[in-house]
């Protein structure tokens, strides 16, 4: 079909683009965005501290660096912001899974083009297909694993699954302070998690008091 004043044919195509029905996994958190930090101020408040008096108590090391740890996330906080960024984890799946998807993709946008409903059956029957084919493709994966029997395979596996990674980062008390090694965060969570079992307590003794008692004797 010929348009405008140009003597040559147009091309009539249509894109096949992942099915927005399709909800991948996806990660969220809170990182410091270092391009927008004011590197100027940090300078300056660091400058201002009396290093002598931070490490005044210290009596090792070990104390040494966690006292500027210390320093140094208060800055972070003060002088860095933060930003939410969000990673999807996209699987890989075999060639079949894969077709079965992008013909998945091209149902779904006949049953929005269309909107009737011979479309939205065809479109439901084939999604399930394809969950079901999903299902059975990670069920034989991990059958095959576990048949292996590979420890380090088994883990690495398990570890990918995982929604939280990494060790737990520096935390922050109620009066502002900073737990940075692993003993006072988990001095700190134990506070926590105590305080969390008194109000819990607390609860279910104006509801149940059979149920506190259980929780208690539980703990």
């Amino acid at each position: 079909m010929p348009f405008g004043t140009s003597d040559h044919n147009s091309v009539s195509f249509s894109l096949v683009v992942p099915d927005h029905s399709t909800v991948y996994p996806c990660n969220k958190s809170v990182i410091y965005d270092y391009n927008k930090a004011d590197f100027s101020a940090m300078s300056m408040f660091l400058n201002g501290i009396d290093w002598a008096l931070v490490y005044a108590d210290c009596t090792s090391a070990f104390e040494l660096w966690s006292a500027f740890c210390v320093v140094l996330q208060d800055v972070v906080d003060k002088f860095v912001p933060k930003i939410t960024v969000t990673a999807y984890n996209i699987p890989k799946y075999p060639i079949k899974i894969r077709k079965m998807l992008t013909r998945k993709a091209v149902l779904w946008r006949a049953w929005k083009r269309t909107g009737s409903d011979v479309s939205k059956r065809k479109y439901l029957d084939y999604s399930l297909l394809c969950s079901n084919e999903i299902e059975s493709y990670y069920r034989n994966k991990e059958l095959r694993l576990i048949e292996s029997n590979n420890m380090g395979k088994f883990c690495k596996y398990i570890n990918g699954r995982l929604a939280c990674k990494g060790r737990i980062p520096t935390l922050r008390s109620q009066d502002g302070s900073y737990a940075v090694n692993d003993l006072e965060k988990a001095e700190l969570l134990q506070a926590q998690f105590k305080s969390l079992r008194a109000f819990l307590l607390l609860m279910m003794e104006s509801i149940h008091p059979c149920s506190a008692l259980c929780l208690l004797q539980l703990t």
